[in-house]
């Protein structure tokens, strides 16, 4: 009974360490071309558009969140206060602008 013990243990490290070491391979990246993607290869890239947004003066990214077809950027004025800007994926657009002001008491 031991050594049916022994044999199945070493069995299943066997078979453990044998699909570790030969896992599925992922599948190699089509090749593409300019033409085919403005943004790279792959089915979700041929499916975006290339925009262009231009960000205030002196302005840096600090952050952004993706929302299904929206975007949400966290941006750092050049005057140190804060902007939120909305962004359609698909066309680009800001859909909406908030500036954040820090100490603006509500009456």
């Amino acid at each position: 009974m031991g050594v049916m013990l022994v044999a199945g243990v070493a069995a299943l490290a066997v078979a453990i360490a044998y699909r570790a070491g030969h896992g599925a391979k992922p599948a190699p990246m089509p090749a593409c071309d300019a033409a085919s993607s403005s943004l790279g290869c792959g089915p979700v890239a041929a499916d975006l558009a290339r925009h262009v947004l231009d960000l205030p003066p002196g302005a840096k990214l600090l952050a952004a969140q993706s929302d299904g077809e929206r975007v949400m950027l966290r941006l750092g004025l050049a005057d140190g206060g804060e902007e939120l800007e909305l962004i359609d994926w698909k066309t680009g657009a800001r859909l909406a602008t908030i500036e954040l002001r820090a100490g603006a008491a509500k009456p």
